[in-house]
């Protein structure tokens, strides 16, 4: 057996700098701004967040959920809107709701700053995915400062505890849906399968509570900056090549 060693992934704590708005962010100052980044595919769950989202909110609550997602491939930004806008429709469709909260769909393709600029637009990220590497979104929004709401399975992991995020249960299940977005997933392997139930427990409780959530996203923050940046993941290198 070889031993193997842990290196995390590191971020740079100034990223967000001297960051500003940006114009396609207006509107809403009062609203919940809940907020993903994310490509749709079935690893991403767009379908299980959205299912959680109209679940836990009504046509007339004060709030919105920002995606900013793409489908990929050699698709316009024009077209990757509107196939997704059909995707939400055909799940709206399956619902059969009376009505439904606000969904703001961001298609473009984002500068790095303008990704920034949406982290601190935003009030709480959500990310339901079944699985995850890096788990960089909620890493960068963790940063932000953001409260966060992620799957508890995933890279998340590495920086994401109960006691500074709202990790959703999830339970193991097999994969499923993404036998044509690359040779690399098989049917006999394994991801997270999120409890919408309970995501939409926390989402509401995050909405209803938001001053304890950003209390909450200060500490995942400080965990971040202390143990992520880049000059502690060079350490983390350098450590371990003195040990060999």
């Amino acid at each position: 057996q070889v031993p193997l060693y842990k290196i995390p992934h590191g971020i740079d704590p100034h990223m967000y700098d001297g960051v500003k708005g940006d114009d396609f962010l207006t509107g809403g100052e009062d609203t919940f701004k809940l907020y993903s980044i994310f490509q749709w595919n079935a690893r991403k769950n767009p379908e299980g967040l959205l299912r959680a989202y109209f679940n836990a909110f009504q046509g007339q609550d004060d709030v919105r959920l920002i995606l900013k997602t793409y489908l990929g491939g050699m698709l316009t930004p024009h077209d990757d809107a509107q196939r997704i806008r059909e995707r939400i429709l055909a799940v709206k469709s399956d619902m059969q709701l009376p009505h439904f909260p606000k969904v703001t769909l961001i298609s473009d393709r984002l500068s790095a700053e303008q990704i920034r600029a949406l982290h601190l637009f935003g009030d709480a990220f959500v990310s339901l995915h079944r699985g995850g590497g890096g788990g960089w979104g909620p890493f960068e929004a963790g940063l932000a400062g953001r409260p966060v709401l992620a799957t508890n399975g995933g890279g998340n992991l590495e920086f994401m505890g109960h006691e500074n995020s709202y990790l959703v249960d999830a339970y193991p299940t097999f994969v499923s849906g993404m036998g044509t977005f690359n040779p690399w997933y098989l049917g006999d392997q394994k991801w997270y399968e999120p409890d919408l139930v309970d995501a939409v427990d926390k989402l509401r409780f995050v909405k209803d509570n938001l001053s304890a959530a950003q209390t909450k996203g200060a500490r995942l923050k400080d965990n971040i900056v202390r143990n992520f940046s880049w000059d502690q993941v060079a350490q983390k290198i350098i450590a371990r090549l003195e040990e060999i």
